[in-house]
């Protein structure tokens, strides 16, 4: 089967974060298989034009444009691909209908419409939320997947009717996010994309909070974006220079290992498709103090794999924090054990059949 998967990003993409993940871990298993696997997404200054990600073809196109009319071009081909992944994860539709016959398979992460605000402007969120009101008339027929069971629920309050909805929840290496020996002092890790609606100012609020209660402890904060410098200056503004360590991107492994010393996570975001980060500090042995808010409730499993506390509630983050490292050891199998209940094995064979029925 020859599959073309469209996404704005790649693995590879400076961007490139939890949503590129899954179609890495699903694409290369797909590819083991046998079956070829293209991915059309866009370029950044140097990046190759054509790649390879572990038997995934990958060509990219500058700029905004370049890539929908890729697709297009590709779908109305000689030899078009026996289906075609539309994959929503940045908003704006691909259409594959559209252009041609070949069977599409949408993948919606999760509502934009919610994290929108503070990342774009209000006229251009405002025109964005109406674009992905649209999905239902731009995708009649085509299934669709989805991550989460808030997910499927708001793609139904689009228009989209529940017999065409497919909920595969992602999967997470267990075999490199493991458990490791604790830090001697307490040590609190944020990561994500620092943008508006990550939130990590709070993250760091909560933490100046803690600090101040006089209880010891470290906050790495990983990941870029364009929140990071105001989070450096309320860093300043707290105290906490020698306390807030900003590691930038990492890679898995780096990550890996920094996560399986760490004693909490801290999840600040308004909403989620799917929490991939709390999913796996799960699998380090790491429980997670986060908001209750779509997406992450799924993930954060109270008393099992951590704490949620009331949505915006910093001082409630703050005691989340005393109330994970009072009781640290206690977690660790706790969260473990659910972590190990998500494959990619099984999302890429859940993924192999959507696509092997979509194409016949």
């Amino acid at each position: 089967m020859q599959i073309l998967w469209l996404n704005h990003r790649d693995l590879r993409h400076p961007r490139g974060a939890g949503a590129e993940r899954t179609i890495f871990e699903v694409g290369r298993r797909l590819a083991e298989r046998g079956h070829r696997v293209r991915w059309v997404s866009s370029a950044w200054p140097g990046a190759p034009v054509h790649d390879s990600l572990a038997g995934i073809e990958v060509s990219r196109y500058a700029g905004p444009l370049l890539p929908h009319a890729a697709g297009a071009l590709l779908l109305r081909s000689a030899r078009p691909p026996d289906v075609v992944v539309d994959d929503l994860a940045h908003v704006v539709p691909w259409c594959s209908p559209w252009w041609a016959a070949t069977p599409t398979v949408v993948f919606f992460r999760h509502l934009h419409a919610r994290t929108l605000p503070g990342q774009v402007r209000g006229p251009l969120a405002a025109v964005l939320t109406r674009v992905e009101r649209s999905y239902s008339r731009l995708y009649r027929r085509a299934p669709f997947v989805t991550e989460s069971q808030q997910s499927q629920t708001d793609l139904e309050a689009l228009g989209i009717a529940s017999d065409r909805c497919w909920r595969i929840p992602p999967g997470v290496d267990s075999q490199v996010l493991r458990p490791g020996t604790l830090d001697a002092i307490p040590s609190f890790v944020f990561f994500a994309g620092l943008r508006p609606y990550k939130r990590p100012k709070d993250a760091v609020r909560a933490f100046a909070l803690y600090r101040r209660s006089g209880l010891p402890g470290t906050l790495s904060v990983v990941g870029a974006g364009p929140s990071l410098e105001g989070v450096r200056e309320l860093t300043r503004t707290e105290q906490l220079d020698t306390d807030v360590r900003f590691m930038g991107r990492m890679s898995a492994e780096a990550l890996a290992e920094l996560l399986s010393h760490a004693w909490v996570n801290i999840n600040c975001s308004v909403a989620e498709g799917w929490g991939y980060s709390t999913l796996e500090a799960a699998s380090c042995g790491v429980p997670t103090v986060a908001y209750d808010v779509p997406g992450v409730r799924e993930t954060v499993l109270e008393g099992k794999t951590g704490v949620l506390v009331p949505d915006g509630d910093v001082a409630q983050l703050a005691s989340g924090l005393r109330l994970l490292t009072e009781s640290r050891p206690t977690w660790t199998a706790r969260c473990r054990g659910y972590a190990e209940s998500f494959s990619w094995e099984e999302c890429a064979s859940r993924w192999e059949e959507v696509l092997t029925r979509a194409a016949a």
